[in-house]
């Protein structure tokens, strides 16, 4: 709800299309028309993350409800944040990666930024990954608003590795495999953590 703290997880379940106006199905959820009680007219903003995992929002205004769901205006427009195939979000201070070149050499370093597509890290240990290496066995460790999000990637390719000033190396990491599971959690760890960051700014 904007300008509030009330936030809720929920998803677009389809269209209404009865009378003059076509309307969204948003699946119910407790609490949300008592908040709304007494707003008029009653505004949304919806948040969402598009299969590549870049965020749009979209603002309507409630229509009414069924018995399971909640009816919203068709929205006029979509704004959709980033361009990039792959929306890709500064990781939180504590954020840690580990993963193997072979059987036996771990690497494990600080996490820069991630995305659905893959994640960037500072690396020190030797042998320093090449561009077109293989990593096996890939474990995010990201903290999050509430809980840690973990994720793991069976197998993920080395796209570039560059040296920074501070003597350490970034590493980016493609994901290869990621399955059906690991993409919700993460896709949902992306939503969250963005949706803390935007509250975050309009608190300031």
């Amino acid at each position: 709800i904007p300008e509030t703290d009330f936030a809720w997880f929920t998803v677009l379940i389809g269209f209404h299309d009865e009378g003059k106006e076509v309307a969204l199905r948003v699946d119910e959820v407790p609490g949300f028309h008592e908040t709304l009680a007494g707003s008029d007219p009653p505004e949304v903003v919806f948040e969402c993350l598009e299969p590549s995992g870049i965020p749009c929002r979209f603002v309507t205004t409630l229509l009414g409800r069924g018995p399971k769901e909640i009816l919203v205006s068709l929205p006029k427009t979509l704004q959709r944040i980033q361009r990039r195939e792959c929306f890709r979000l500064e990781a939180p201070l504590g954020s840690e990666a580990t993963f193997f070149l072979d059987s036996n050499h771990k690497q494990k370093g600080p996490i820069r930024d991630y995305s659905l597509g893959g994640v960037a890290l500072f690396l020190k240990t030797d042998p320093i990954p090449q561009a077109g290496d293989v990593a096996s066995n890939l474990h995010l460790k990201i903290p999050g608003p509430e809980r840690i999000l973990e994720i793991d990637v069976p197998l993920a390719a080395v796209r570039r590795t560059v040296p920074d000033f501070l003597g350490s190396y970034l590493c980016g990491l493609e994901f290869l495999e990621l399955e059906p599971p690991m993409r919700e959690r993460l896709w949902r760890g992306l939503l969250e953590e963005q949706r803390t960051r935007i509250r975050r700014l309009k608190r300031a």
